[in-house]
Parts: structure tokens; C-alpha cells; sequence
């Protein structure tokens, strides 16, 4: 099972119907993201799961390891229950 099955089933799941209702408009996407402040690491990532996978991952290169429990955190969080990712994540950041 992938990455994005997991990361989905465990962050996109409770929320997906919402996404799917509030429509593709950039409007509806802001009032989306606007309804969960603490659950995406930028706007964007709002805008599909995909892109918030994508967003958070890039967050988890780049940012110091989050300390709170905000959704945000959470799915930063995701990504050190993988070995191979916290690997990946020493190795770019010392490429920095």
C-alpha cells in the first residue's frame, strides 16, 4: 500500500465529503481551507490531497520538526513513522 493511501485514509477521509462539496472554485476552495485553519501547512495544500501531501512533505524537508498537535503537525508527523522517509529527509536537509 502507498504512501498516499495511508496519508489519505488517515487525514482526508473524515473531511473528503466536505472537499468534495465545497466545489472547484478558487472561492469555495479558500472558504474550504479558511473552515480548517490548523489543518494544512499553506493554502495550497488545500486544494487536493494530493497537493497536501505534497505541500506536507515538503514542510517536513524544510521545516524544524514540529513540536504541537495541530492537524498541520500531525501530518508532518506522518512521515517519521517511515524510516525511509526520515532517512530521505537527513539527506536532503545535509544537501541544503
Amino acid at each position: 500500500t502507498s504512501y498516499l493511501y495511508h496519508y489519505m485514509y488517515a487525514y482526508w477521509q473524515p473531511m473528503l465529503t466536505a472537499w468534495v462539496q465545497s466545489g472547484q472554485t478558487q472561492m469555495a476552495r479558500r472558504s474550504f481551507m479558511e473552515s480548517h485553519p490548523q489543518g494544512f501547512v499553506s493554502g495550497y495544500a488545500s486544494t487536493h490531497p494530493v497537493e497536501d501531501m505534497v505541500e506536507t512533505f515538503t514542510a517536513l524537508i524544510l521545516r524544524p520538526t514540529p513540536q504541537d498537535n495541530s492537524l498541520s503537525a500531525q501530518k508532518i508527523q506522518f512521515f517519521y513513522q517511515y524510516p525511509e522517509m526520515v532517512q530521505l529527509r537527513a539527506h536532503i536537509r545535509a544537501s541544503l
